[in-house]
């Protein structure tokens, strides 16, 4: 059964649970567009006399859901970007969406130049426990061959468990 719900802090459109859009007070239907770039579709949305493009499955997610916590992404569970219904969509970290992309085949070997995705969990615990230690976030990143800010990222809770 399709719900529909507001679209957050965009009072005047609504969203299904289906990926449709519509205006709240006509019902008229909005037609999201798809990005060449990545193939994401997007609805172009207006609120105090200025358009903002924001993507269709962010907008499910953030009236269905709610607001993502720190460092989440939206994953497409099953790897079609077209499929914007909320049973297809997740927030997740950027380590999951990677299981994700190798579990339905989408994986383009993308991911493997991310350090923080190549560093292993045995890795990660060390880096943690390095980081309580009071260990420099340079010295840390040094050692296990990874830029800084992914040291820092894993301070702020950014990567996988």
């Amino acid at each position: 059964m399709e719900v529909w719900a507001s679209v957050p802090a965009y009072e005047m459109y609504e969203v299904s649970n289906w990926g449709r859009f519509r205006y709240r007070k006509s019902r008229r239907q909005l037609n999201p567009s798809r990005q060449k770039s990545n193939g994401y579709y997007y609805v172009q949305l207006k609120k105090d006399g200025r358009f903002k493009n924001i993507r269709a499955h962010t907008l499910v997610l953030l009236a269905f859901v709610g607001a993502r916590k720190g460092g989440e992404i939206s994953r497409h569970l099953n790897g079609n970007r077209s499929n914007n219904r909320l049973d297809n969509l997740r927030w997740g970290t950027h380590y999951e969406n990677y299981l994700d992309a190798v579990a339905h085949g989408t994986y383009k070997g993308r991911f493997v130049t991310d350090p923080i995705i190549k560093l292993q969990p045995e890795s990660v615990a060390d880096i943690r426990e390095s980081l309580k230690n009071g260990e420099l976030q340079k010295d840390i990143a040094r050692r296990h061959g990874v830029h800084q800010s992914s040291i820092s990222n894993i301070k702020r809770g950014l990567h996988h468990k």
